[in-house]
C-alpha cells in the first residue's frame, strides 16, 4: 500500500457551527484519534483527500498528514477510518483518521476481486458473490490494496468461505480473520432456468386440462348427488285399489 501526503489545518473549535463554517470555507471537517491518544481536530481539502485516496489505492492508503499553518502535532500517520459523504452529490462532508503505530498491527477491511472465468458457467451456472471485503489483520505498511480471488476452480454448487480463504493465503504478509465461516461467493443455477426446470411439459400440462381427450371425469361422492346434476324424480306412490261394496247392501 503507498504512502501519500495530505495537507491539513488543527481547527481550535469544535460542533456543529464550527463544522458549518469550515464547509463554508470549501473545506471538510476531520478528526484524528488514536489509542491512548488525544483527540485532535482538523479541517482539509476534499478534493485533495479524494487525489490522495486515488492515487493510495483506496480507502485503506496510508496517509501522512501535514499540519499547515500551526505547531500542534507536525506530522503522523493515519489510515481513513470513516469518510461520510452527502447521499446526493456524494460530496464528502466529514473524515475520521485513525493514528497508526507502524510497528503494531491493525485490522482493517480490504476489498474482494474475483477473477477468471468459474468452470460452472460452461454449465449454464454464474458467479454469484456473497462478501465483497473481508477483514484483515496485519502491519500497517503490508495492508493489501485488494485481495484477488481466482474463481476458475468451481463447478455448479462449488463455493469459496471463509476458512479456504485463510488457507490460500496462509504465509502472507497479512492474515484473514473472521468468527464464522461464511460463504465467500458461490456458482449457481440463475433461479429463471431452475423455475423453467421445474415447469411441467406442454403435453403434460394439456393432458391435465379440464375437458382433455382421455381424461377421467371427476367422481361423485359417495351417497351424494354431484353438484349440479338433476335430482332424480321420485318413484310414483302406488294408488290403493278401489274398495268393494259389501255384499248386501247397496
Amino acid at each position: 500500500m503507498a504512502q501519500v501526503e495530505l495537507k491539513v489545518t488543527t481547527r481550535q473549535t469544535a460542533g456543529k457551527e464550527a463544522s458549518r463554517k469550515t464547509r463554508a470555507q470549501g473545506l471538510i471537517p476531520g478528526i484524528i484519534y488514536g489509542k491512548n491518544k488525544k483527540n485532535i481536530s482538523i479541517s482539509l481539502n476534499p478534493l485533495a483527500l479524494k487525489k490522495a485516496l486515488t492515487k493510495g489505492g483506496g480507502a485503506n492508503t496510508l496517509l501522512t498528514l501535514l499540519e499547515e499553518g500551526t505547531k500542534f502535532f507536525g506530522k503522523k500517520t493515519v489510515i481513513v477510518k470513516d469518510l461520510a459523504k452527502d447521499p446526493v452529490q456524494f460530496q464528502y462532508l466529514h473524515v475520521d483518521f485513525y493514528e497508526l503505530d507502524l510497528k503494531q498491527t491493525v485490522t482493517v477491511k480490504v476489498p474482494l476481486h474475483f477473477v477468471g472465468k468459474a468452470e460452472g458457467i460452461t454449465q449454464g451456472g454464474i458467479v454469484q458473490p456473497v462478501l465483497r471485503e473481508v477483514d484483515v489483520k496485519c502491519l500497517p505498511h503490508t495492508i493489501p490494496a485488494h485481495i484477488e480471488i481466482d474463481v476458475t476452480p468451481l463447478k455448479v454448487g462449488d463455493a469459496f468461505h471463509m476458512s479456504d480463504l485463510k488457507t490460500k493465503f496462509q504465509g502472507k504478509d497479512y492474515e484473514i480473520v473472521f468468527s464464522h465461516d461464511d460463504t465467500v461467493v458461490t456458482v449457481a443455477i440463475p433461479k429463471e432456468e431452475v423455475k423453467k426446470e421445474e415447469a411441467p411439459p406442454p403435453e403434460a400440462a394439456a393432458a391435465a386440462a379440464p375437458g382433455a381427450e382421455g381424461a377421467a371425469a371427476p367422481k361423485a361422492a359417495e351417497g351424494k348427488e354431484a353438484k349440479g346434476a338433476p335430482a332424480k324424480a321420485a318413484p310414483a306412490k302406488e294408488e290403493a285399489p278401489p274398495k268393494k261394496k259389501e255384499e248386501g247392501k247397496k
